[in-house]
């Protein structure tokens, strides 16, 4: 029973990989094309020069059919004939049964040795469904985030029609698209935050760092060599961040730390209320309003859950240079130099944030 039932589930496994290739690609997968091959050698078996009796007939589709599945077979028996035939345009099967005694090998008998090459055919497999997976994130990654752009644009718009009616927004107003990066960046957030909920150990999840979420900094973006930290600007400037408010992407990712963290910093508990040490090194990217955590993670996760706190940034950089630079569609990161690659947009919500900051920019706009 329990064979059955693992072939069963092996079998299913294989039908939904070639429902997904067939809808991806519009064709059929190697395993369909393989087993219609194996259909039409069905019904010609006969041409195989196979000795004519039923049982001898079963016998070589069954030694056909278990190369099929890719078991190596070893069979012995008495030649009396020889034939070839192609079966698909990867395997070709020998069998021969020479009437001649100079045609035996070894101890008499003639062996099938027949293998299909197993290996060689999961890794094309597992080659096709990373294909497959990547090219269903890519489409998934393209459509959230032509959705928050589509938001943030409305969001602009419909913030310059009011503006033109009731006079322009006071400098000591945050502009509205502040609040759609934070928006943007609260799925996110949320996502790195309850993570360790339903891990034993460690996040499985990427480090939230730029240059694993967004793209290499220190890939070139223009032709003369210049990199990313060559284009920003840092500024001579202070700011005060709110753990309640503004967009922190602290990366927790020990399960045990944060558990200590939550147990014993807050008002009335072992550690008290949450301030901010020597541990904690936060940087902020505008115009966005982005900060990028890079000390203190497991600390800071458990301020911004209580709401409480606030945090000095050990550096603020202005990348509005960078957009003069670099292009995204939400599906690549390009240099606008010559059209080259930078990299595949890892994280939609990330992009979008990204161009969002090109938005700001445009409009002069900034955290």
């Amino acid at each position: 029973m329990g064979g059955y039932l693992s072939t069963n589930i092996e079998q299913l496994r294989e039908m939904i990989e070639d429902v997904i290739y067939k809808i991806e690609y519009d064709e059929e997968s190697i395993s369909e094309k393989s087993r219609k091959s194996f259909d039409r050698f069905h019904e010609c078996r006969c041409l195989a020069h196979w000795p004519c009796t039923w049982e001898n007939n079963f016998q070589f589709v069954n030694l056909v059919y278990s190369l099929f599945t890719g078991i190596q077979v070893i069979w012995g028996h008495t030649p009396i004939a020889l034939g070839v035939f192609i079966y698909s345009q990867e395997l070709v099967v020998f069998f021969a049964y020479p009437i001649h005694k100079h045609y035996l090998k070894g101890d008499g008998n003639l062996f099938f040795n027949i293998k299909k090459k197993k290996e060689k055919k999961e890794k094309n497999v597992k080659q096709q469904l990373k294909e497959i997976h990547s090219k269903m994130n890519a489409k998934k990654n393209k459509k959230d985030f032509d959705s928050i752009m589509e938001f943030a644009n409305s969001v602009l718009e419909l913030t310059k029609k009011l503006e033109n009616e009731n006079g322009q927004l006071s400098q000591d107003v945050e502009h509205p698209l502040v609040d759609v990066v934070r928006l943007v960046g609260r799925k996110i957030q949320t996502e790195y935050l309850t993570n360790l909920l339903y891990k034993k150990y460690e996040s499985e999840l990427t480090s939230l760092f730029p240059e694993e979420v967004l793209f290499d900094l220190r890939t070139s973006l223009a032709e003369d060599g210049k990199e990313f930290e060559d284009i920003i600007t840092k500024l001579k400037i202070e700011k005060t961040l709110s753990l309640n408010h503004d967009l922190v992407l602290p990366w927790s990712w020990r399960t045990s730390r944060l558990v200590n963290c939550i147990a014993q910093i807050g008002e009335g508990r072992a550690n008290g209320p949450w301030r901010q040490d020597f541990n904690h090194n936060v940087d902020i990217w505008l115009p966005m309003g982005i900060a990028w955590v890079y000390g203190g993670n497991h600390s800071i996760s458990t301020g911004i859950l209580q709401g409480k706190g606030s945090i000095t940034p050990e550096a603020i950089y202005d990348i509005s240079a960078v957009y003069d630079y670099v292009d995204c569609d939400g599906v690549n990161y390009y240099r606008k130099e010559d059209g080259f690659i930078i990299s595949q947009v890892k994280n939609a919500e990330i992009a979008a944030i990204f161009e969002i900051g090109r938005l700001m920019k445009e409009s002069s706009i900034s955290y």
